[in-house]
């Protein structure tokens, strides 16, 4: 499953078929998805969580899961499984206009777990139990701090997704923000990059990782 176009909607594909599908729901603009028991779990720009199952293949079953969390001021949702639970995370943004181009850079974020029972709902939380997040404009992931020490805990690395505001810096907010303390230490990019403005967005690479071997 992919989100694609200009409005973020979604469309999936199985092994034989020779186009994509297109899943017909009320909501657009789509920010984030993941694989979550067994389906496609999607946030939207406003928060609003959906299920998406495509076990059959003419009818895709799309149900809501969740409204958003309290409102706020935020440019992107993202979406993560972590051991075994659900979270949305808001990211906030700091603009700046010098007078011919306008900057931007992340000033915080915002977690929120799912809680399943009834009703459902979401708690903001200031803690990820030692995990470490990693978002983008790919897939979210989290990875635990204890059995990759080199990844700082209760943490989110994060990269610069807003591609329709590069203008000529390109992608520049990219940093690390604590949850514990609520602050964000800004990675700078590389100046020796020409072009800045045609770069695509930085994506996060996922090899296989492996640890407790020589």
């Amino acid at each position: 499953m992919t989100i694609y176009g200009a409005q973020n909607k979604l469309a999936f594909t199985k092994p034989g078929d020779k186009q994509w599908t297109t899943v017909a729901h009320e909501h657009k603009c789509f920010n984030d998805l993941i694989y979550y028991k067994g389906e496609f779990y999607a946030v939207d720009g406003e928060g609003t969580v959906i299920a998406c199952n495509i076990k059959n293949h003419s009818q895709p079953k799309v149900r809501k899961v969740a409204s958003p969390p309290p409102d706020g001021p935020y440019r992107k949702n993202y979406i993560v499984e972590s051991l075994g639970e659900l979270f949305q995370i808001r990211r906030v943004l700091e603009f700046d206009f010098d007078g011919c181009c306008s900057t931007y850079n992340t000033i915080a974020f915002k977690v929120f777990k799912l809680d399943q029972y009834d009703p459902i709902k979401w708690v903001e939380i200031k803690t990820m139990g030692g995990q470490t997040l990693f978002l983008g404009d790919n897939a979210s992931i989290s990875l635990s701090s204890s059995d990759f020490p080199q990844c700082k805990p209760n943490s989110i690395y994060f990269t610069d997704d807003a591609r329709n505001l590069y203008g000529l810096m390109g992608p520049h907010d990219i940093g690390v923000f604590s949850l514990e303390d609520g602050c964000g230490q800004i990675v700078e990019p590389n100046p020796l990059i020409d072009f800045k403005g045609l770069m695509p967005p930085p994506i996060w690479v996922e090899p296989t990782l492996e640890h407790g071997r020589k």
